[in-house]
């Protein structure tokens, strides 16, 4: 039977089809966001995890590996050479451009897996078994089901394992619907608002995304919106313990002066559709989590 669960994912699914090219030749503004706002914040959190050389980490929705590539350097930076990542996302072509981009990574692989579906995770872990860290970097909230895919971390986490996912704040994406710049999804097929039936709030509208390009109008992921609220109450709900929240805001001194310098996207620009609330609101948060039920799947 096709739920309205299934057919968000098959939108879902379509329009990332759509849009795995543009993601992964993606111009500059993505990455200087991630780099100057993003990677210092999960460095710190991944820092209090207590890895050690035996320690395996997965990041589910890698996309194009780049994060992987990122944290595997830092990582050996760390000592933690032998720490093993293995990147997982449900779209083949992104997963040929992380392999490409990791060929001389050493202790990184990819495959393809749906972070929604146990038994395909299960296949994956095969050759893992369960882990000390999962990572979701700006995968949940372009994911129709949440609960599914915190199951599935539950699933892959040991007991006191820990999960970092960032997220778009909710309040940057109702910024961007309020101004025209993330569509609201205009089909009759879907439900306004979705909950699952233990309660857990999967979406409250469904939208585009707007993903900047420095040289023409910016291109759309998929998005379900839910409150900061939402998602905490999903964590709970799972049996996770938040450990912390942190909305992720430039600092002002250091913003101004990479809008004097003309680092996208920290400057108005014809095509930067995030100004100027890039500079005066949280566009992200990092929510910090410990398994504290240790569910486990047969691999």
């Amino acid at each position: 039977m096709t739920t309205s669960l299934n057919k968000a994912k098959d939108w879902a699914g379509r329009l990332w089809a759509e849009s795995a090219a543009l993601w992964a030749e993606r111009s500059v503004q993505d990455d200087n966001y991630r780099r100057y706002v993003v990677e210092p914040v999960l460095l710190r959190q991944m820092k209090q995890v207590g890895l050690n050389s035996s320690s395996k980490i997965i990041e589910i929705g890698c996309g194009d590996g780049s994060h992987v590539v990122f944290l595997r350097g830092e990582l050996g930076k760390m000592g933690l050479n032998s720490v093993h990542i293995v990147g997982i996302d449900n779209n083949e072509s992104l997963i040929r451009k992380a392999k490409e981009k990791a060929s001389s990574v050493n202790n990184a692989r990819f495959e393809v897996g749906d972070a929604t579906s146990v038994e395909a995770t299960a296949e994956i872990m095969k050759s893992t078994g369960q882990v000390d860290l999962v990572i979701a970097m700006f995968l949940l909230q372009d994911t129709p089901d949440l609960e599914g895919v915190l199951t599935v971390v539950q699933a892959i986490l040991k007991k006191g394992g820990h999960f970092i996912a960032l997220v778009v704040h909710p309040n940057f994406a109702e910024r961007l619907d309020d101004t025209g710049h993330l569509k609201r999804y205009g089909g009759t097929d879907l439900p306004l608002f979705y909950m699952s039936n233990s309660g857990l709030v999967q979406w409250r509208y469904i939208g585009y995304y707007p993903i900047l390009k420095a040289d023409g109008p910016p291109f759309y992921l998929p998005y379900f919106h839910r409150t900061v609220a939402d998602y905490r109450d999903a964590f709970i709900k799972k049996k996770f313990d938040v450990a912390a929240e942190i909305s992720l805001i430039p600092d002002c001194g250091i913003s101004g002066k990479w809008r004097e310098a003309k680092i996208e996207p920290f400057y108005e620009s014809l095509w930067n559709v995030y100004w100027p609330y890039i500079l005066k609101e949280p566009s992200s948060i990092l929510i910090h989590a410990v398994n504290g039920r240790g569910a486990t799947i047969g691999c």
